[in-house]
């Protein structure tokens, strides 16, 4: 990685993507950011490639955008109150899985992240608290010389972010005012899109070992590490 962090984003128009490109594309240590998705980002950068597919369930049409990277971090998601189970499901695991399994056949020097969330688990009782968790079972078994499965919390957008899910965005809007006591009663278990984004980053180019990180761990990560400018 001596020429600096070739980075795959996937997910970059939503949320948390937005957070990660505004980090990674201010630092310096990371050399080239390719962004796969479906929309584009409304970024513009010397350092961001986008590549826009319509089917990302069929790795064959991007599988040149795979190969080279340095680090995958998968925002990609969709909320389990907006679809039907199978298609959660689908959508979750499968998206997820074909990626990865071609993301380690093309690139497989590569590390990757998943953005879980909290409350994750096989033994929960949420549909999609197991889903994911058999999700992050699975990344972790396909044999990824480094892999991170991150659970954040409540998520505070920074830097005019905006979720994408009209019904969060509703949501952030009616909390604004209260996010003093939110910050306040919530401590580390709250983490911004800058905290998140930087957290991402550390993990992409000091690469620790696999784990699973839940929300506090996250929130260290990315309060303690710097920016390149």
């Amino acid at each position: 990685m001596s020429a600096g962090l070739r980075l795959l984003v996937t997910g970059g128009s939503g949320m948390i993507g937005q957070g990660l490109l505004r980090e990674a594309l201010r630092e310096d240590r990371v050399a080239r950011v390719l962004s796969l998705g479906r929309r584009p980002t409304g970024v513009h950068h010397g350092k961001l490639e986008e590549v826009l597919v319509e089917d990302l369930f069929d790795p064959a049409g991007y599988a040149e955008a795979l190969c080279d990277i340095d680090a995958c971090v998968f925002c990609l998601g969709v909320s389990a109150g907006g679809v039907d189970a199978e298609s959660y499901r689908r959508i979750t695991r499968e998206l997820t899985l074909s990626l990865a399994r071609a993301l380690r056949k093309a690139s497989p020097g590569a590390s990757f992240q998943y953005v879980s969330g909290a409350g994750t688990g096989v033994d929960k009782r949420a549909r999609w608290a197991q889903v994911k968790g058999r999700v992050e079972a699975e990344l972790l078994e396909l044999g990824f010389p480094c892999a991170w499965m991150l659970r954040p919390g409540v998520i505070r957008p920074r830097d005019g972010i905006r979720s994408r899910t009209p019904a969060y965005r509703r949501m952030y809007t009616l909390l604004t005012p209260f996010w003093p006591v939110i910050l306040a009663l919530g401590g580390r278990s709250v983490i911004d899109t800058r905290q998140l984004g930087r957290a991402m980053l550390r993990l992409a180019i000091e690469q620790p070992p696999s784990a699973i990180l839940e929300a506090k761990q996250l929130h260290d990560l990315g309060s303690t590490a710097g920016s390149g400018k």
